[in-house]
């Protein structure tokens, strides 16, 4: 294998670690995977970190029902969701 394909392979590799994937289900769940901390928290707005996005998510009723290591999962009235690069 050429250093070329080995290096394609270990940034894709890369990239599907520290994408982000946002799951939304019929009863206002929403899954976060990548997860790192939540920076803002109301009834009506919860701010979230991954590893390369701030995640916005706007509601009625939000609540964050569990977060871990990896994965977060908040669940209301859901009524927008908007993603922003991260700063570095």
């Amino acid at each position: 294998m050429k250093n070329n394909q080995k290096k394609n392979i270990f940034k894709s590799m890369d990239d599907l670690v520290n994408n982000t994937a946002i799951a939304i289900d019929d009863s206002g769940s929403v899954v976060l995977e990548n997860f790192k901390k939540v920076i803002d928290y109301t009834s009506d707005k919860i701010v979230m970190e991954t590893n390369r996005k701030i995640i916005y998510i706007y509601g009625e009723n939000l609540a964050i029902l569990s977060c871990d290591k990896h994965n977060a999962t908040a669940q209301g009235n859901i009524v927008k969701i908007e993603i922003f690069p991260k700063e570095v």
